[in-house]
């Protein structure tokens, strides 16, 4: 109950930022004051992938899937092109802020 909490909280605060931003975002990115397009960007519980997954493929070479490099290039790709299209931007997350400690883990 309290993680459901949390996230109704976390999400109402994202809400709030995103109406509180619009309209200087909407001016920044060259919109009229009555026209905005946000585009939101949310990440929940990042923190348990970030490091990568090596596979090793029949072939003998090693592929690497994921992990806080491919998460960065996908939230600079999307930024980009978000941007691009003169939308402004609001990235959240809704997660842990930090990780546990070993002596924590199970």
């Amino acid at each position: 109950m309290k993680t459901k909490f949390r996230g109704v909280v976390a999400a109402s605060l994202a809400a709030v930022v995103a109406i509180a931003l619009a309209p200087a975002a909407a001016i920044s990115a060259g919109h009229s004051d009555d026209e905005v397009t946000l585009t939101l960007l949310h990440n929940n519980d990042g923190e348990s992938a970030l490091s990568a997954d090596e596979y090793e493929l029949p072939s003998g070479s090693n592929l690497t899937i994921g992990g806080i490099a491919a998460f960065a290039s996908v939230m600079d790709r999307e930024i980009i092109d978000a941007r691009s299209q003169g939308n402004s931007v609001l990235a959240v997350y809704a997660g842990d802020s930090f990780l546990a400690s070993p002596a924590l883990n199970c």
